[in-house]
């Protein structure tokens, strides 16, 4: 099957391309579409060129429809396409040069959307399609458009793929949407190498550990010998053992305690030989964990807001503490038990042969039914461990929201129904819980009833080659062998323990190297344009973005804020006026257009010259925790007291706080002293006052402000832009009367731009809005 840049073709309209004339080697992009108007299902292919748009609408095809890949297995699907294929033939073609097309687009409907050809001032229904096309066909009409406008094309317009939602392997729906993922498929063997990899600046100390490593097992498997065939042999009174031990004949109290102090003294050192090596993991562990920790959290606060807005943040601390504590624990307390048990098992089986080969075969037969068990179980495990760490993620959630936002829990008095929304996910960890102990347990069952099984087999065959007419083994021989196999069993219960564990402590690496490698949206160019001198002037060149496929925020903005000017941004809620301020800031990127800063392209800008230029008060304040000082200087920790005062006063917030306990001194934020919304906001707007930008966004800089207060700080404001580009985003129009330009934004796209006065006689929307809260504040008593 061909591809039209990593998006199959289907053989049935390549044939039916090729049968149109159409080079196949020439095609750009491919779209789809699945509804008619009436959305009832009708399948229609486009395929876009050099030079036209070819549509082919198909017949109805009988066979049912799949849509994916949850419930049916892969064969089943490939069985269905390949006689969706064969039964499909055309019903029409059409063919549309780009000459005759002013524009192709995509509209939304209640769930998917439409696609619609603009030609001769009018517009063409093409096809219609579900939700998940929507991604597709979105980017297929912004390829179109760059080709109607002769365009030149950039690799990433052709390369981005449509995310999978279940894992092309098997099949299987992934657990978590937003992390491309298969528990069944993954391979655990590559991350487990990878994390080692965090240990080898630790090479000396792992190779001292590993010699405490042979001898401590040198001593484990010399006790069995003394206290099973030599105790025995002595204690039946066999010259032979007193000569093995280099004592006279009769002296079997002698050799008694000798025996007994070389365990003790096996002991001790075995002892010894375990703590050494205990004090180099917890030496190398911790670091070791550091290190992940601290790339972990780097590599947070890399990524872009997109990244944060996508994410609960509950989910992401128990990534950065407890998976990386999950992980931890497995290689303190696991892995270096781990190679000090399987030295200690292939040592045993060695000295077992030694002494007899029937009983050290009859034994280690069930070892490859504890393989087999550990095989087919610990998949499963996995899944458990997933599913647990997904409950409690989402517990962690419930409890993040409810207490940062206790104080609306309880302005609403909704603490029954908090209580309740925490029960339902609480229940759902509780099964979590029990799902996995229960299966654990019953992998425990099975593992131990081997074990059982093989020292009983062991006990029974062995008393028959001692008590046979013609013993086979001496009865110490029979103690020791014993004693041996009583010991592999404890080791065998710790690898059955280590599986299970293994399987919780990969699934944790993964969510931590998922968060390692994963990448930012918005990233910094290699080699950055460096400006001499900011001046300050913004411009948006059309400009369009949306957060989600089938949610256009933006649609082709233009507009220019001159250098010291004032841009005022008026809108309804949810037209468009952050998202503006968010590509300005290039806090997301755009994905059509340009935004420009001094007309260089924020992109080619070093992040550290673009947060220079350009500060940021937003609605949304945040208080970090700390001292005022600190707060008001986060910008700008060079700052010195007298700066930062001065920042105070011009944003109107040296008043209050100078009546604060210990003044720029008193702790506020998180387990500090509580502010009130207007504090808040004043702090913001001093730290970006202190920060001395070029470029001054106000984006409902005082909307939590009362009216007095709100015209002090606006006359620190007006001298403040003095010098300075200032881009504000107010529902109050009050505030931007003083503006050089203002600009009305409706359903994405720029509506009306001028001055106050401009505006105001063009009795638009933005005349209908100054009326409408004109009225309103006046109801409130309120003058403007």
């Amino acid at each position: 099957m061909n591809e039209i840049h990593g998006r199959p073709l289907p053989g049935f309209i390549e044939r039916l391309a090729r049968e149109q004339g159409i080079d196949i080697k020439e095609l750009i992009a491919l779209g789809r579409g699945d509804l008619n108007a009436q959305c009832g299902y009708k399948d229609a292919y486009l395929l876009a060129d050099k030079s036209a748009l070819h549509i082919f609408y198909m017949q109805d095809a009988p066979e049912p429809r799949v849509f994916g890949g949850y419930f049916e297995r892969r064969k089943r699907r490939e069985r269905f396409a390949a006689a969706k294929e064969a039964g499909r033939s055309l019903e029409k073609y059409m063919k549309f040069p780009y000459e005759n097309i002013e524009e192709l687009k995509t509209e939304n409907r209640i769930s998917g959307g439409e696609i619609i050809l603009c030609s001769g001032g009018l517009q063409s229904f093409i096809c219609a399609f579900s939700g998940g096309f929507m991604r597709e066909n979105m980017r297929f009409a912004q390829i179109v458009n760059k080709l109607i406008k002769k365009e030149e094309l950039k690799p990433e317009d052709l390369t981005e793929a449509e995310r999978e939602r279940c894992c092309p392997k098997c099949g299987m729906l992934y657990p978590e949407a937003e992390r491309a993922v298969c528990p069944r498929c993954m391979d655990k063997k590559s991350i487990f190498m990878r994390m080692l990899g965090y240990f080898k600046p630790y090479k000396l100390r792992i190779g001292l550990f590993f010699v405490c490593v042979i001898l401590e097992t040198v001593m484990n498997l010399f006790v069995p010998l003394l206290s099973g065939t030599l105790f025995y042999d002595i204690v039946s009174k066999k010259e032979e053992a007193l000569s093995s031990l280099g004592l006279p004949g009769g002296e079997f109290v002698l050799a008694v305690v000798l025996i007994a102090l070389a365990i003790l003294a096996s002991r001790l050192l075995q002892a010894g030989f375990t703590i050494i090596k205990g004090r180099i993991v917890g030496h190398i562990v911790p670091l070791a964990v550091y290190d992940i920790k601290t790339g972990l959290y780097n590599s947070v606060q890399r990524l872009s807001v997109g990244f944060f807005a996508k994410r609960q943040t509950g989910a992401l601390m128990t990534r950065i503490s407890e998976d990386a504590n999950e992980v931890m624990g497995f290689f303190i307390d696991g892995l270096p038990y781990m190679f000090t048990n399987i030295l200690f098992m292939i040592a045993s089986i060695f000295i077992m042969l030694s002494m007899s080969v029937r009983l050290t075969l009859l034994t280690i037969m069930t070892l490859p039914i504890l393989f087999l068990v550990s095989f087919k179980m610990q998949p499963v495990l996995w899944r458990y461990n997933g599913r647990r760490h997904r409950s409690r993620r989402a517990l962690y959630s419930i409890m993040n929201d409810n207490l940062t936002g206790a104080r609306v829990v309880k302005a609403f008095g909704r603490e029954q129904a908090e209580n309740e929304r925490f029960y339902k996910v609480s229940k759902k960890v509780r099964r979590a819980e029990m799902d996995l102990v229960n299966y654990d347990n019953l992998f425990y069952m099975v593992y131990a009833g081997v074990e059982q099984f093989a020292i009983v087999s062991v006990w029974l065959f062995g008393a028959g080659m001692v008590l046979g007419n013609e013993p086979l083994i001496d009865y110490g021989i029979l103690v020791t062998f014993i004693s041996y196999i009583t010991s592999l069993a404890e080791r065998l219960d710790f690898f059955s323990y280590i599986f299970r564990w293994w399987a919780a402590s990969m699934n944790s690496a993964q969510r931590i190297f998922e968060i390692l490698d994963a990448s930012a949206d918005v990233v910094e160019i290699a080699h950055p344009v460096k400006l001499s001198e900011v001046r300050g002037e913004i411009e948006m060149r059309d400009v369009s973005f949306s957060y989600e496929p089938n949610k256009p925020v933006l649609s082709h903005v233009t507009f220019k804020a001159k250098p010291g000017c004032m841009l005022g941004i008026v809108g309804h809620s949810g037209a468009g006026k952050s998202t503006i301020v968010n590509l300005i800031s290039r806090l997301y990127d755009a994905q059509e257009g340009e935004v420009l800063l001094d007309g260089v392209n924020v992109k080619n800008l070093s992040f550290q010259e673009l947060r220079r230029s350009i500060a940021l008060v937003s609605q949304e304040t945040y208080i970090f925790r700390g001292t005022v000082a600190e707060n008001i200087a986060y910008a700008r920790p060079e700052a010195d007291l007298k700066q930062i005062i001065e920042a105070a006063v011009a944003g109107s917030a040296h008043d209050f706080i100078m009546k604060l306990p210990d003044g720029y001194n008193t702790v506020i934020g998180g387990g500090g002293r509580s502010l009130s919304g207007g504090e808040r906001q004043r702090i913001s707007i001093a730290r970006a006052i202190l920060a001395d930008p070029k470029v001054l966004i106000l984006d409902e800089a005082t909307a939590s402000l009362d009216t007095q207060t709100e015209r002090r700080i606006q006359a620190a404001i007006d001298a403040l832009i003095k010098g300075r580009t200032t881009i504000s985003i107010a529902h109050r129009l009050s505030t931007l009367r003083s503006a050089d330009n203002l600009i009305v934004i409706e359903n994405g796209r720029v509506t009306e731009q001028g001055t106050h006065m401009e505006l105001a006689r063009r009795k638009g929307t933005y005349y209908k809005l100054l009326q409408l809260q004109s009225k309103a504040l006046a109801l409130r008593g309120i003058g403007e």
